[in-house]
């Protein structure tokens, strides 16, 4: 999708047609959009004009030097600025919803550390070899909860909550999973090195007194010797239970949080942004005289369109 914001105003100038995503790019511009609008005055905000990629792969068999907007990016990348993921607004399905209404439903099966399920749990599909070998090493083991994703298998993420350890893996690219699991009063296993940036992995510590996950291998070779180090040293799991609550869940994981990444970001941005964005154009009619011509779309009528009022992108394509 190609963005302007300008004067507190977000327009949509373009968006590819037949973007398969859109739906993730309603979502993650909705929490750009409530950033702007959180602000008392939003004509403070830079005028700022970009492209955000929709795609879990951002920088697949595209130029090299393309700079674009994105939810995630290859650790090797340094063009792609990595934005909220959508996941910060609403997750398409309706059993689990809004972001805020997440948060909201853990009141309701959130509990002690201590008198949590003592596994490592995990649901998903097998579709890369991370997952294929947490499958491996959890196998047969007491402390696992670990199993292929079935209508059987299936469970709603509040319910991971319930467990001391959830498992977090990548899959495709980056897991929009992680941001979930670390709203719970638990401890997430993470593969390491990660593959993927998002906007947030650089708060992950891996040891020390602000340890706030457990960092296992990509291979999970060191599953089983990790799993039982941490059940035999509960002050512990504690402590790191309680540094990831204050670490994501109440503080950079939470809707305000990611209000204030967005507007730093279309400020870093404004300050390397080679040229004036513009709002408006100069056309010239019949006779002679030069009108001003909106950019794009407003943001207001792009994402809650009327079937009886059809808008046009420049090139003339109905919406």
């Amino acid at each position: 999708m190609h963005v302007l914001i300008y004067n507190g105003q977000m327009y949509i100038i373009d968006e590819k047609e037949g973007a398969c995503n859109r739906a993730r790019g309603l979502a993650g511009l909705s929490n750009l959009y409530r950033a702007i609008t959180a602000v008392d005055d939003p004509t403070t905000i830079p005028n700022v004009e970009f492209i955000l990629d929709l795609e879990d792969t951002p920088t697949e068999a595209v130029p090299e030097n393309r700079v674009v907007w994105s939810w995630n990016r290859p650790k090797t990348n340094q063009n792609t600025w990595v934005v909220p993921d959508f996941d910060g607004w609403a997750f398409p399905e309706a059993d689990l919803g809004s972001y805020i209404s997440f948060r909201e439903k853990l009141k309701f099966v959130e509990m002690p550390f201590e008198e949590k399920d003592p596994r490592a749990v995990w649901r998903g599909a097998m579709n890369n070899k991370v997952r294929t070998a947490l499958m491996s090493a959890a196998r047969g083991y007491e402390w696992a909860d670990v199993q292929t994703m079935t209508s059987e298998t299936r469970m709603h993420m509040v319910d991971f909550c319930k467990y001391k350890f959830p498992v977090h893996t990548e899959g495709n690219t980056w897991s929009g999973r992680l941001r979930y699991l670390q709203n719970c009063n638990s401890i997430i296993v993470v593969h390491q090195p990660l593959e993927f940036q998002a906007h947030y992995y650089d708060l992950l510590v891996s040891e020390g007194p602000d340890q706030n996950f457990i960092s296992v291998r990509n291979d999970f070779s060191d599953l089983h010797e990790k799993m039982q180090y941490y059940l035999s040293n509960p002050a512990t799991t504690a402590r790191i239970a309680n540094n990831s609550v204050a670490t994501f869940r109440d503080r950079y994981l939470t809707p305000a949080a990611e209000a204030c990444y967005w507007r730093r970001l279309i400020r870093a941005w404004a300050e390397v942004q080679a040229f004036s964005p513009e709002a408006y154009v100069d056309v010239a009619a019949p006779d002679g005289s030069v009108w001003k011509k909106q950019r794009g779309v407003d943001w207001e009528i792009f994402a809650h369109p009327d079937p009886n009022f059809p808008f046009r992108f420049p090139e003339g394509r109905h919406t």
